[in-house]
């Protein structure tokens, strides 16, 4: 896939979630990490090269995925997979940090593809 084409498709995809964060009780701060990978990816379908941006994205990232594993710690220990695509409940804590964990991943890996596909 052309990095034009990979471009637009991340730019597409990060603002439609970082859209989807607004009805959450905290929207901040992953609106404003969601749009923040939206406009790299943008500015890639641009041609431009944002590299240290898209490396302190990724560090950001990773740093807030590791202070959400716990949340994966306790899907893995207490629940199932299939707890993720239920609905919430305040018996299940873990299912909401374990689904912003894997969005966060997901976005995570996104960037490092770009990064070193690049390179």
């Amino acid at each position: 896939m052309p990095i034009r084409t990979g471009s637009v498709f991340w730019v597409i995809l990060m603002f439609v979630v970082a859209g989807l964060q607004f009805n959450d009780p905290d929207p901040a701060p992953w609106v404003a990490v969601y749009g923040a990978c939206g406009m790299t990816w943008l500015l890639r379908a641009l041609h431009r090269e944002v590299v240290f941006l898209e490396m302190a994205l990724l560090g950001v990232l990773i740093f807030w995925m590791g202070a959400l594993s716990h949340g994966v710690m306790g899907l893995i220990e207490v629940g199932s997979i299939g707890d993720m695509f239920a609905s919430m409940s305040d018996d299940t804590p873990y299912v909401e940090l374990a689904r912003e964990f894997f969005g966060l991943a997901m976005t995570a890996s996104g960037l490092s593809c770009v990064l070193f596909y690049t390179r």
